[in-house]
């Protein structure tokens, strides 16, 4: 279950990562 939730943890973190770069490329272009 440790090991589930961990990884379900590394997945909402990569993708909040994934958002931020993502905002601020579109920030940056603009």
């Amino acid at each position: 279950v440790s090991l589930e939730v961990s990884g379900i943890g590394n997945l909402n973190a990569s993708i909040i990562v994934i958002k931020r770069k993502t905002a601020t490329t579109r920030i940056s272009v603009r």
